[in-house]
């Protein structure tokens, strides 16, 4: 694959050119992505008012006649301006960031391979994040066309050199990463709070952890129809009509009449 055919492959299609062969990136993580982003707005707050341009990830560089690399985030100087319409930059940037991946081949790629061809390209500085080891180094291209340690630090408030009034505040970094690595807890609304209802979770624990009803024993028949209590009972059976309390009986099955015994009738005496 030529320079101009790496140029041409559409947006989607990621990787790096290296001596003729389309070489697959690293896997952004969401750490590695928190820390581009964070140093991207950084620069821009810098870069921006001064009149620089600040990109990301996407563009792509022809560091050498046989290599095309595309640095995590590059800035250029006020009075410095890439070709915004072409598909490969042949302009070297004054700033080139990495974002030190967690795999031996990313580090190798950024530490070995990409330190010796920004330099060959003319980058003047070259930042390297390391969120494992928790480092940033500053490097700086020396006049014999070769990086050397600027600057090294694992926190506290830098100000970088070759940028004036730029600062890096790495704790502030550290803290922003320590914040997504502890666990989530669960989120109460402030209406759960005020009612005092469990959240979903405390309530699913406790019906699991409720006691169950004890079996019944062999032989026990479930299927028979249940008893009725008294109660029940009372309730359906329909109430009888009211006898009248005065005049003669009449007894259904004739037309005879007899009269109604009175309290001496009850006792016994006519």
């Amino acid at each position: 694959m030529t320079m101009a055919e790496w140029g041409a492959l559409p947006e989607d299609v990621s990787g790096e050119l290296v001596d003729g062969h389309l070489v697959e990136e690293e896997v952004p993580t969401v750490i590695h992505e928190m820390i581009v982003t964070w140093l991207g707005e950084l620069l821009r707050r810098w870069f921006v008012p001064r009149g620089g341009v600040v990109g990301g990830s996407n563009a792509r560089f022809a560091v050498t006649s046989t290599r095309g690399r595309k640095p995590d985030a590059f800035a250029f100087l006020p009075g410095r301006r890439p070709p915004l319409d072409a598909p490969i930059v042949d302009i070297a940037p004054d700033l080139a960031v990495e974002s030190v991946s967690g795999s031996h081949r990313d580090e190798l790629r950024d530490r070995v391979e990409k330190l010796t061809e920004y330099a060959a390209f003319g980058i003047e500085y070259y930042w390297l994040v390391d969120p494992q080891l928790r480092s940033f180094e500053v490097l700086e291209l020396g006049p014999d066309g070769r990086y050397v340690h600027a600057q090294s630090a694992t926190g506290g408030v830098l100000s970088v050199p070759g940028f004036e009034g730029l600062s890096v505040n790495l704790d502030s970094l550290w803290e922003e990463l320590d914040r997504i690595s502890k666990p989530s807890t669960l989120a109460i609304s402030p209406a759960a709070r005020r009612t005092g209802v469990p959240p979903p979770l405390k309530r699913r624990a406790v019906i699991a952890a409720a006691p169950t009803l004890p079996r019944p024993p062999p032989g026990f028949r479930t299927d028979l129809p249940r008893t009725r209590t008294r109660a029940e009972g009372a309730r359906r059976r329909p109430r009888a009509a009211a006898l009248p309390h005065h005049g003669p009986r009449r007894h259904p099955a004739s037309r005879r009449t007899f009269p109604r015994r009175s309290s001496t009738a009850a006792r016994g005496r006519w």
